[in-house]
């Protein structure tokens, strides 16, 4: 077993999704969310519009760093980052979803 004195962790973290899963609409085609909504308030009662198919309303990535603050070598932070990922349950919902978890992992004295 690994120990490890750490004395914080900052994360700096980038989430990238297509907006299309998430609202229904088509950014790319000119459609947004507010144009959406105008045109539901003009039509009648409000409905969530479907997502195009094989466009998940997900996150696809998550991107960053994650700066320890320790003594530890950066072998042993790698490994803990590591460690971290295989048993993290946030983690492994992230990406049982599919999206895709790219945290690299540094030592900072």
């Amino acid at each position: 077993m690994m120990r490890i004195e750490v004395h914080s962790i900052k994360f700096h973290l980038e989430a990238m999704r297509d907006e299309t899963g998430a609202t229904g609409v088509d950014a790319l085609s000119g459609g947004s969310w507010a144009a959406v909504r105008r045109q539901a308030a003009n039509d009648g009662p409000f409905a969530f519009p479907e997502p195009p198919a094989g466009v998940p309303a997900r996150l696809q990535r998550i991107v960053g760093t994650a700066s320890v603050c320790t003594s530890a070598s950066q072998e042993t932070v790698h490994l803990l980052g590591v460690a971290v990922h295989r048993r993290c349950p946030v983690a492994n919902m992230v990406e049982e979803s599919g999206c895709v978890l790219d945290i690299r992992w540094v030592a900072v004295p």
